[in-house]
């Protein structure tokens, strides 16, 4: 059985999951890494960027990684205030939350500003969109930051999804009993994750009561009513 997630703390419920039932999984550094991987050769179940698979027919279960409201790990960070920035570079390892920025930009969020490729050059001061375990790590030394989960449920009033399983028909009942088993994730994991990714024990809790694991509902008619517009944008950010 191959079954591919990345190696962020948000995803570390899942891996945990996996290993108490003893499914062998292939972990990756990014949710780009699992995507370019999955597009290869799908396997039988990955943790996917939800701004990739959003229109897919069939093969998405109702677990995954979102927010509803400040999500801690989708941030842009800045050593000046928002009204000196030039311009918005994106965290390349993402494709979700990239997608969420364009979106909330063709709505007026800092709608004046470039958004530009890490590598490129600009002669303005800048913010910059970091995700996952980076931007837990870096908040703390940035005197400017913008959680992009509360400024999109503040618009839209309705929580993001960033990664979603897509798991085959063989398979789907079995990993959703297991995500049923262990959701919420045992406290005596709390530790474990803390002493793996260097972070306190509370700052694993309070982040993880941050996510949502189970999604809501997986109906056609709720994406393309809830997330349809959003991921739109995404055919407007980098691939």
């Amino acid at each position: 059985m191959l079954i591919r997630l990345f190696d962020f703390l948000n995803a570390y419920p899942y891996q945990r999951a996996l290993q108490s039932v003893g499914l062998p999984y292939e972990l990756h550094t990014s949710p780009r890494e699992v995507w370019e991987a999955w597009r290869k050769h799908p396997g039988n179940a990955a943790l996917l960027p939800f701004a990739k698979v959003a229109y897919m027919p069939k093969g998405l279960s109702r677990w995954g990684i979102g927010s509803r409201g400040a999500v801690q790990s989708v941030l842009l960070l800045s050593e000046g205030p928002p009204q000196h920035w030039g311009g918005i570079r994106i965290d390349r390892r993402s494709i979700s939350s990239a997608a969420i920025l364009y979106h909330l930009r063709d709505l007026g969020f800092l709608s004046s500003l470039p958004i530009i490729d890490s590598g490129e050059s600009c002669p303005y001061p800048t913010a910059d969109l970091i995700i996952g375990d980076d931007a837990l790590r870096l908040a703390p030394t940035f005197p400017y930051k913008v959680d992009l989960g509360e400024v999109s449920y503040r618009l839209l009033r309705r929580g993001n999804v960033f990664a979603v399983w897509w798991v085959d028909s063989e398979h789907l009942q079995q990993l959703d009993k297991i995500w049923r088993r262990f959701s919420p994730p045992p406290a005596s994991w709390i530790e474990e994750a803390a002493l793996r990714y260097g972070f306190s024990a509370e700052r694993v809790r309070s982040y993880w009561r941050s996510l949502r694991y189970r999604l809501p509902p997986l109906g056609r008619a709720y994406w393309r009513r809830t997330f349809r517009r959003m991921y739109d944008s995404l055919s407007k950010s980098p691939s």
